[in-house]
């Protein structure tokens, strides 16, 4: 992908969500882009577990819309940064949580990233469909001390649902095959180990809307999922 299009989708997303905080800001949600507040909690809840002990590691949020990943990153004892490319957002952010540190920034260039330095815990969650993921990603995990590691949810480019939203932002918005994941982590420099799982909407969603795959090096589930969740550590 050239640079012009990768600045034009970033132009684009900076454009939507910042068109979204606006027309949110009087009664925010608690989220910015997944569908509703129950499926954003469970998204974090996974996260959460997916990132282990967080106590007196520096913490990346990558793409932090309203900061609760980072906040409950903090809440655990973490020593959080949030990075967006929304500006109202993370204006807002700064005076209402000045001991966490926000950053107006693109999380796919890589001076703003590495001049924030490097992390113990990196989480991408619901990000990497808006940028080049598999740069985005490799550049992320050069930023991550040893025994760090990054976490991530990315739509699964299999899944039906998936591609009518990549139809409907006319590409801008583009998931990730499990396949091709795979392979990437499979091939990232000083990796101890990574695993995978999918998510997926359960028929009956009273008590909670997601059921997760087991976490694994492979990808042959009987139900293609909705969501790819990742999970990779440095020597």
């Amino acid at each position: 992908m050239d640079h012009t299009t990768l600045m034009e989708r970033e132009y684009f997303w900076k454009e939507y969500y910042n068109g979204k905080w606006l027309a949110e800001n009087e009664q925010p949600q608690p989220w910015l882009d997944l569908s509703n507040e129950r499926v954003y909690a469970q998204t974090l809840s996974l996260a959460l577990q997916a990132a282990g002990p967080v106590g007196g590691r520096r913490c990346l949020d990558v793409g932090c819309g309203w900061g609760q990943m980072a906040l409950c990153l903090r809440t655990l004892g973490g020593h959080s940064v949030g990075i967006d490319i929304v500006e109202g957002s993370i204006a807002e952010l700064q005076r209402r949580y000045p001991h966490i540190q926000w950053v107006s920034g693109s999380f796919a260039d890589r001076s703003v990233v590495e001049s924030l330095g490097r992390f113990d815990v990196i989480l991408a969650i619901e990000v990497l469909q808006y940028v080049d993921w598999a740069d985005t990603l490799s550049m992320l995990w050069s930023n991550l001390n040893a025994q760090g590691r990054i976490v991530g949810v990315i739509p699964n480019a299999d899944c039906p649902i998936v591609q009518r939203s990549t139809a409907r932002f006319e590409g801008n918005y583009r998931g990730v095959e499990a396949k091709r994941l795979s392979a990437l982590l499979d091939q990232l420099p000083s990796l101890n180990t990574w695993a995978m799982q999918g998510i997926l909407f359960r028929r009956d969603q009273q008590l909670w809307p997601y059921e997760t795959t087991s976490w694994s090096n492979t990808w042959n589930w009987p139900v293609i999922p909705n969501r790819l969740m990742f999970v990779a550590q440095k020597c």
